[in-house]
């Protein structure tokens, strides 16, 4: 051996530190996990916006990805204040519409 050894792989995360998967369907899943240090309430909240003909042209991407622009400067400033509290958001475009994280 030449001394170079690869890390060993830390074990699987025991299910009490996974999230829960409390309600799935087709257009919503719904996932729990408490904040093991502070025990307070967590959220984050993702919806994805399907646009149909999003990927019929480069210029409805373009135009969506514009659109996601216009709206995260609209927005800086409130999320600034936001990022201030640790509260962070994002709105960004996919390659079947966009995307917001709250």
């Amino acid at each position: 051996e030449d001394g170079a050894a690869f890390p060993p792989i830390p074990p699987a995360a025991p299910a009490s530190r996974l999230p829960l998967l409390v309600h799935d369907e087709k257009s919503f899943k719904l996932w729990h996990l408490q904040d093991r240090k502070f025990k307070r309430p967590l959220a984050d909240l993702r919806i994805r916006f399907l646009c149909e003909g999003m990927n019929d042209s480069a210029l409805n991407q373009a135009c969506m990805a514009l659109f996601c622009k216009l709206c995260n400067d609209a927005l800086a400033e409130t999320c600034y204040l936001a990022s201030v509290c640790e509260l962070g958001s994002s709105l960004y475009p996919t390659d079947s519409g966009f995307s917001m994280r709250v």
